[in-house]
């Protein structure tokens, strides 16, 4: 009990400290031209342009729910309806283009905006083929550990799959090195994290994540308040007590299991 309880304070902090720190990031990223569509395989609604960043909500088959955010000009919405007409381009933050409407959307309001433009979002489906493979997270780094690739950080494989998704450092010591990768919450401005990557002696050792991952069999694991914290199959119970008390100072769950 008293492990458990240590684990979650842990995560609180955790989370407290990565959301006053936090900025959005996108994860998944369009292999464009691609459809965007009300169902899978049904009524297009938009057009995304190559390299556009995408939030993929959940999945239907091949067929991916996604979550486009972006921004127009205020006199390209129809006053007090929350709809964009048909051909309508939309940028991103930094006013590059991203994509444009094939049809009427029906849009909700994002957290920013000012009074030129409006942030907005509206969610639809997309094929598979039509999002580069290496930046859906979780099934990316899923298919890198159960290939036996390497699993040293300077790798190819780890520096590419890195580079593309833009971690961010977080903190290193004891011969840790750890990689954080934001959460984008539509509606959270300070989005907690969705994957921290735990390298010891530049090899992959331990990921906290929250979308689930498939390690394969044997994957040491534990459950708190919506994380999930897995270790590398056939890493050592010294190396996760180690990790656990260089990482982990405010908790001993892992360290009582194992």
């Amino acid at each position: 009990m008293t492990s458990k309880r240590h684990l979650n304070r842990f995560l609180v902090t955790l989370l407290g400290f990565i959301a006053f720190t936090s900025t959005h990031i996108y994860a998944e990223t369009i292999d464009g031209p691609a459809n965007i569509r009300l169902t899978p395989n049904g009524k297009t609604i938009a057009s995304m342009y190559d390299r556009s960043p995408i939030e993929v909500e959940g999945k239907d088959g091949d067929w991916y729910l996604v979550r486009v955010l972006f921004f127009v000009e205020n006199n390209m919405i129809k006053s007090n309806e929350s709809i964009i007409g048909e051909n309508t381009e939309f940028s991103d933050t930094n006013g590059t283009k991203i994509g444009k409407t094939l049809d009427t959307i029906k849009v909700d309001y994002g957290p920013n905006g000012d009074s030129n433009r409006s942030q907005l979002t509206f969610v639809g489906y997309t094929h598979r083929q039509n999002i580069v493979p290496e930046s859906l997270v979780e099934e990316s780094i899923s298919k890198i550990v159960k290939s036996g690739a390497n699993l040293n950080v300077n790798t190819d494989v780890w520096k590419k799959h890195l580079a593309l998704i833009d971690y961010q450092p977080w903190t290193s010591i004891d011969s840790f090195e750890t990689f954080l990768l934001y959460e984008n919450d539509y509606y959270d401005i300070s989005p907690g994290p969705r994957i921290i990557l735990f390298f010891y002696s530049d090899k992959l050792v331990g990921i906290l994540h929250k979308s689930p991952l498939d390690l394969g069999n044997n994957t040491k694991k534990e459950v708190i308040s919506g994380y999930t914290i897995s270790f590398i199959p056939g890493t050592s119970k010294d190396l996760i007590k180690k990790s656990a008390k260089s990482i982990f100072p405010l908790y001993g769950a892992l360290i009582n299991k194992v």
